[in-house]
């Protein structure tokens, strides 16, 4: 018989989750909208992101920002630093790689295909790195705001929505 609990907390995880890979997806609509441009590094670059935000966030004891300024504001803290960083991160790569590649005649077609084996390439190499820098082993930020959680339901069936998650998915 299937935890009519479990299938709801799974249910909930689940969905906020989806608001991240939501984000992600959108995010590469946007970038191949706009600048026509097929972006295989895309999820990389989170990678990239969500690096930062440990460094930030979960530095060393007293040293991180959740030490000094709380869970919630640290988190907006971070979130601020993350695109001025970021955008000038892929503003450097654009221009180093990206801006030159194809000729003068080349279809569209043609270029994005270059687009597609360049940003393959540099999102091995981010990939790569990322693996050889922090290692295999997954890492998570342990903020107070983890541990606290919001419930819903009556006293036969509760669903927990875990905090942190519930303001990732809203900023998402």
């Amino acid at each position: 018989m299937l935890d009519p609990e479990a299938v709801l907390q799974t249910l909930a995880a689940g969905l906020l989750l989806g608001c991240i890979y939501g984000l992600m997806c959108v995010s590469l609509g946007l970038i191949f909208g706009v600048m026509r441009l097929i972006n295989f590094a895309q999820g990389d670059f989170l990678m990239l992101g969500m690096y930062f935000a440990l460094a930030l966030i979960g530095g060393a004891g007293s040293a991180s920002l959740a030490a000094l300024l709380g869970s919630v504001p640290a988190i907006l803290l971070t979130a601020l630093l993350a695109v001025p960083v970021f955008f000038a991160v892929g503003w450097v790569m654009h221009r180093l790689l990206l801006a030159h590649i194809g000729r003068p005649g080349m279809t569209e077609g043609e270029a994005h295909q270059s687009q597609l084996v360049m940003t393959l390439g540099i999102s091995l190499v981010l990939a790569n790195g990322g693996l050889m820098v922090f290692g295999a082993t997954p890492a998570s930020i342990n903020l107070p705001l983890s541990s606290q959680a919001w419930t819903m339901g009556n006293d036969n069936i509760l669903v927990f929505f875990n905090m942190a998650q519930v303001l990732a998915a809203v900023v998402a």
